[in-house]
């Protein structure tokens, strides 16, 4: 059966499906149309247009027609086209689609003229009839992907739509079935940097094999090298779910091709890309794939877990055989592989096709990005992905549907562990499975989770290879390590581990642990192993302690009496939980009590009644000595330790020497508050009420602790109750007081609902509510809470309604949204799925000021469901609400974003939803903004958005803007695809930018053009921009063209910015002001520098012209550098810097008499150039102590820690004031290393107290780093 009759068989909806995709297709003109005729289900309805291209169909500019009607279906055309032309008054054109013969099928009785009658039913508008004939011709030739989608017909022949449905489908079964093995799941995926930094290198692969820009050598192979389970497999996934929506991706598991002969991987690539063909037309040769790639998009080909291939050198020659194969000169290549197996496969020859920088060599970017750049070696690939961050954490946590409130509680350490994708995707599922708790997870618990996982999948039943052989291999390599000086062990001395082979070391059960990235060989010893993370070496190494003591608990217990506390606390963690059960642990135990109570409390801590009331009575006794030790730092971890050991025996101890009438110093009782917290003591309740840092500030501000927020609320229902009495008794204080903000605060800790009714009185009281008391709501987060809340910010729009948004009236209004104005970031945790519809009511409210504030909430507290109902709001009120491209973009992932697309057609929604993009696109999301370039209203700001994703795929869309003639309407348009090109370094509009410079170098999109011509900077850019200096006379225009050549940054391009400024009598200030300028297109961030252009002579003219005058004057002169950086410039900074204290140190600022010298110590310190170090650590000497330690710590962050560990330790030696002593010891241990630990230990037994304090403090740091609770600082 053929295609005409194929689609002769399709049904209304069907057909008008198909010829709606079929039009779009096939003329630009239609490339908009909307579906019209068809309901929600697919299903043809009554009535005209079905579909039509315009806003509306009333006013439309084409209609068109669909009919499947069989008998008479001419007269139903005459009928439809007549309809047509009255529903859409304005249209200019009528299509109809039918899938007949128009020839062959039409009347019998030849006098029937049935389309001069639908021509005069159409009127003045031109009528079109597209019969079955011309949409079979269509499908048969050029689209013949409508024709399998629609028709179900295979390919006939191999075209670019065959490969982008064989490539899918491919792809498709691949992911189904790595999904099905749990290691990727779209609907718990969350984007992280390494998908945005992914697609930027991606993105650089495309612009570099493009042939008309050879600056660069090509990209062709992309390797991802990292350990395992950090979701490498998940990342290429997402990468060929989203992108092969749009675009041509291939998605291979190593596992499944069978390499041997070198071209194996061609092969396997050609032979998936003929997939969707009839076998009767598939072709095999490589050059017809290649001819068809050629000059189109690129194929990407992602060949996931090379090291699943366990074959290195089969690998290295199918890869080097690709690199060299004419499918690889239209192709990318995307690889994953485990770091040991990539070391093993990897060829020098690869590099030149791999990527050398991670980036933009005309972008500025910060010094340490450039550094580490510059010392990473291309061959070993890319480390990505990465551990979560803090962030990419919470919203992998928050995207698997659990609560903030979950995550806060979680232990420090646990935290830390989750930040590995794969310990989070175990953990995850044992929740999901077992119910696992939140607040009983620790470190080595989480460990052991991943750990078991990750030996379940390396068994072999075929082999009976199980997982104990493989814990019994690991505890003896542990062991064996701990027993050298050594970090690793010959393999040659570990002939009893289980199926140990001297003829083939190590054997099959080590080597699986070598191949699943838990075991290494070291680089150039292969006959020595080590573990690959130090983490599971503890692990095992306590595992293997466990069986230790169970046969020698006295000796083991003596050897963890003389390790440092840091290197034992992992293990004794891990013996904790695994010594229950076990009879030896109550000598084990009694034997480390005698030698190290703090060590014995690590064990006992994790299951206290398995041990008698003895032991824990004579721990809690020692940990209470150190709570009145004199080092406060001592007493700090003891306290900690007291209120992590949940027994009564620890209470009593905290009581003696926290609660009245006991006085320790406040910061400590502040700890003790803590404790008595998690240990849900209600007795201590009103001491907790007192010495809690609940958040409250001056001013009445406060802030919730979401760690704080999760103690609390997981307390004891006795201890919660308690606490609430506490502040019941102040709740009657006057709004505003001191006893009322802290009683409204902890209630709010708390969640009690019957705050809510107390502030509900103190509204009608007060008509408002303050600023805390707003906050409090938010934190209560019910909903009741939101209701109430709602009503506040109702009253305070109500005030503001009558006053103008105007200078006279600005500090009455700012004073009004104060009180519900939250710049806090608390509120990103604290508002709950209860309280967000309250704020939703608000964002649609009639009253702009009452929208306003509720949007700028959601937009802080990142909201994302509120986002699309605030954009909804700004577009009803263009002007007076806006979406300001915040930080909010960051939370806005791909998949939402879409689903805002989706949702509405409204031109001015969608203007704000481009507002909304999230930070790093999809395929899918540069194709709808493609299409957006289409739509005056759009065009400007989806170019600009296009340009700031790097989007190289709209670079020829871009030009068509530009060459096309400037109008009054769309110089906004034009601007900002001007600007785009720049941002793309698009050579190809070169003389587009130039043209457009020439004719309007006097507006705004004139210099748009002049600057892209400078970002662009090759040779053809900068003869461009000297051609336009021939032209264009006059300071205004001349200026802008010689930032663009300073852009450029050749030597000839700064020889003729030079050469003008010798013309001027004003020649260095007028230098000066241009280099001050380079960013003023596209903004500057601090710390972050040009290093293309050169310097030599721009350092040279400035050193020997520049006169210092007034202080504007001079700042201009230091203000010169700050985007600019290369050994010539620093040198140049070094020089002034040299002259502070001397008459030629000019003043800059008359206000705080700045001098050059601070300017320049400024400069190089942003640079973490060294030099600066002494300057920064004098820049704070008038403050006082704890504000200088503080200031100071953040100023040297920028320098290398070893350099400013030096001066730290060259100034203690020589203080002579008990101040400088202080600073530098408490700066030391920030910055220093664990050798200054001797230099701190000097100052322990100081005659002055705080002293003392602060060296034993740097000393723990710096020599036990774990005895110092966290958040404990003495300054």
């Amino acid at each position: 059966m053929g295609t005409l009759d194929e689609i002769q068989r399709l049904n209304d909806g069907q057909f008008h499906r198909l010829g709606d995709d079929l039009l779009r297709r096939s003329e630009s003109r239609y490339r908009r149309l909307r579906t019209h005729g068809l309901n929600e289900r697919g299903e043809s309805i009554k009535g005209q247009p079905d579909s039509y291209v315009g806003e509306t169909a009333a006013t439309c500019s084409v209609a068109v027609c669909y009919t499947v009607q069989r008998s008479g279906w001419w007269n139903k055309v005459v009928q439809d086209v007549g309809e047509a032309v009255a529903a859409c008054p304005m249209a200019t054109g009528v299509v109809v689609v039918i899938p007949h013969n128009a020839d062959r099928d039409g009347p019998q009785d030849k006098t029937i003229d049935w389309l001069s009658e639908a021509r005069a039913a159409a009127g003045k508008a031109i009528l079109r009839v597209i019969d079955g004939r011309e949409i079979s011709q269509l499908l048969d030739t050029d689209h013949q992907d409508l024709r399998h989608n629609h028709l179900g017909i295979p390919y006939s022949r191999l075209s670019g739509s065959s490969i982008l449905a064989s490539c899918r489908m491919a792809s498709q079964t691949a992911i189904d079935y790595i999904r099905g093995s749990g290691r990727y799941d779209p609907e718990r995926y969350s984007h992280r940097s390494s998908d945005r930094e992914l697609y930027r290198v991606w993105q650089s692969a495309y612009r570099y094999n493009d042939s008309s820009d050879r600056r660069v050598a090509p990209i062709r192979l992309i390797a991802l090298v990292n350990d395992s389970g950090v979701g490498k497999t998940s990342l290429v996934c997402e990468l060929t779910r989203t992108l092969g929506a749009v675009l041509p991706v291939l998605l291979i598991q190593a596992r499944d091709i069978e390499f041997g002969p070198e071209d194996k991987l061609v092969a396997a690539v050609i032979n998936y890309a003929q997939g969707f063909l009839d076998p009767s037309t598939r072709v095999i040769e490589e050059a017809a794939l290649s001819k068809l790639l050629s000059g189109s998009v690129p194929l990407t080909v992602v060949l996931d877990g090379l090291d699943e291939a366990h074959n290195p050198e089969a690998v290295r020659k199918a890869i080097t055989f690709w690199l060299r194969s004419k499918l690889c000169q239209v192709s990318i290549l995307v690889v994953t592989s485990r770091r040991e197996f990539w070391q093993t496969c990897v060829d020098s020859s690869w590099v030149k096709w791999m990527p050398t920088s991670n980036l933009d060599d005309r972008s500025p970017v910060k010094v340490a990005e450039r550094l580490q750049v510059e010392k990473s070696d291309p061959a070993a690939g890319l480390p990505l992905p990465d551990r979560f961050n803090e962030g990419e954490l919470e919203a992998a946590w928050l995207r698997a549907g659990r609560t903030r409130s979950e995550l806060a509680i979680l232990p420090a350490d646990a935290r830390e562990e989750l930040r590995h994708p794969f310990t989070l995707r175990v953990f995850l599922d044992l929740q999901m499975q077992e119910g696992l708790s939140p607040k009983k997870v620790t470190r080595a618990a989480l460990l052991e989770c991943w750990l078991n996982h990750r030996l379940d999948a390396e068994t072999l039943t075929s082999e009976r290879i199980t997982r104990s052989h493989f814990q019994q291999a690991l505890r003896m390599v542990a062991s064996r390590i701990a027993e050298t000086s050594h970090c690793s062990v010959s393999v040659d001395e570990l002939s009893e581990v289980p199926r140990f082979d001297s003829s083939h070391p190590p054997g099959p059960i080590l080597q699986r642990m070598i191949e699943a990235g838990i075991l290494e060989s070291l680089p150039n010893q292969s006959d020595r192993i080590r573990f690959t993370v130090e983490t599971v070496q503890d692990f095992y190494r306590a595992e293997a302690d466990v069986e230790d003591i169970k046969s020698n608990p006295a000796h083991i217990a003596e050897a963890f009496s003389q390790l440092p506390f840091t290197t034992a606390y992992s293990r004794l963690v891990r013996i904790g939980s695994r010594l229950i059960g076990e009879d030896v642990r109550h000598e084990f135990i009694q034997r480390l009590l005698e030698a190290s109570p703090i060590k014995a409390a690590i064990v006992v801590r994790a299951h206290p009644d398995c041990y008698t009331a003895e032991v824990r009575t004579r721990i809690a006794g020692e940990l209470g000595a150190q709570i009145t030790d004199r080092h406060r730092v001592r007493a700090a971890m003891a306290i900690t330790l007291l209120g992590e050991l949940n027994c009564q025996e620890a209470i009593d101890v905290l009581g003696k020497h926290l609660l009245p009438p006991a006085d320790l110093h406040n910061d400590l009782k502040s700890l003790g508050a803590t404790a008595f917290t998690k240990l849900s003591y209600a007795p201590a309740a009103a001491f907790v009420y007192r010495w809690q840092w609940f958040g409250t500030r001056q001013g009445n501000d406060t802030y919730y602790f979401k760690d704080l927020l999760a103690f609390i609320r997981d307390a004891t229902f006795e201890f919660r109750l308690a606490l609430a009495d506490q502040s019941v008794l102040q709740l009657s204080s006057a709004t505003g007081t001191k006893e009322h903000v802290n009683a409204v605060t902890v209630l709010a800790y708390l969640g009690d609902c019957r705050l809510v009714d107390h502030l509900a009185s103190r509204l009608t009281q007060n008509v408002l509510l303050e600023h805390y008391e707003n906050h409090a709501l938010i934190a209560l987060g019910s909903d009741a809470a939101g209701r109430l809340f709602a009503q506040s910010v109702k009253a305070i729009g109500d005030r503001l309604a009558p006053l103008p948004d105007d200078h006279a009236n600005n500090d009455a209004r700012n004073e009004l949204i104060g009180l519900v104005h939250f710049v806090v970031s608390d509120v990103r945790y604290l508002l709950t799925p209860a309280f967000e519809p309250h704020i939703k009511q608000l964002i649609e409210n009639a009253n702009p000021d009452v929208s306003w504030i509720a949007i700028h909430l959601a937009k802080r507290a990142h909201a994302v469901s509120l986002l699309y109902p605030a954009a909804i709001a700004a577009s009803k009120r263009s002007g007076w609400i806006e979406l300001d491209h915040g930080e909010e973009r960051s939370c806005v992932s791909a998949d939402e974003w879409l689903r805002w697309w989706r949702q509405s057609t409204d031109v001015a929604i969608r203007q704000k939803l481009l507002r909304l993009l999230p930070r790093y696109p999809n395929a899918e999301i540069e194709e709808i903004l493609l299409d957006c370039l289409d739509l005056p209203e759009l065009c400007a700001s989806t170019a600009t958005r296009l340009g700031e994703y790097g989007a190289i795929r709209s670079a020829p869309r871009l030009r068509e803007i530009l060459s096309e003639a400037v109008t009054t309407d769309d110089q906004s348009a034009k601007s900002s695809a001007a600007h785009a090109l720049g941002d793309l370094r698009d050579v190809a509009a070169v003389p587009l930018l130039e043209k457009l410079a020439t004719e309007h170098s006097d507006e705004w999109v004139g210099l748009q053009a002049i600057a892209s011509l400078g970002l662009i900077g090759n040779s053809e850019a900068e003869s461009a921009l000297g051609r336009l200096h021939q032209l264009q006379k006059g300071d205004g225009i001349e200026d802008h063209i010689f930032e663009a050549l300073l852009c450029c940054g050749s030597p000839t391009a700064v020889a003729e910015v030079i050469k003008h400024a010798s013309s001027r009598l004003d020649g260095s200030e007028w230098l000066c002001e241009r280099l001050g300028r380079l960013s003023w297109m596209r903004g500057w961030r601090c710390g972050e520098y040009y290093t293309h252009i050169y310097t030599a002579e721009l350092v040279d003219y400035l050193k020997s012209h520049c006169k210092l005058g007034s202080p504007e004057k001079n700042w201009d002169i230091g203000d010169a550098f700050r985007q600019i950086d290369s050994p010539e410039v620093r040198t140049l900074l070094q020089k002034w810097g040299n002259r502070r204290g001397s008459p030629e140190d000019a003043v800059v600022r008359e206000s705080d008499q700045r001098r050059l010298s601070d300017m320049c110590y400024w400069e190089l310190r942003n640079r973490g150039d060294i030099s600066a170090i002494s300057y920064t650590l004098d820049e704070c000497a008038d403050d006082r102590d704890d504000i200088y330690v503080a200031r100071a710590a953040l100023l040297l962050q920028t320098f290398p820690t070893a350099a400013v560990a030096n001066q730290l330790q060259s100034r203690l030696n020589v203080a002579t004031t008990i101040s400088e002593t202080l600073r530098m010891l408490a700066l030391l241990g920030r910055f220093g290393q664990q050798a200054d630990a001797e230099l701190a230990a000097k100052f322990v037994n100081h005659a002055n107290d705080l002293v003392a304090n602060v060296a034993c403090e740097t000393m723990l740091r710096l020599s036990d780093p774990l005895l110092v609770p966290g958040r404990w600082r003495e300054m």
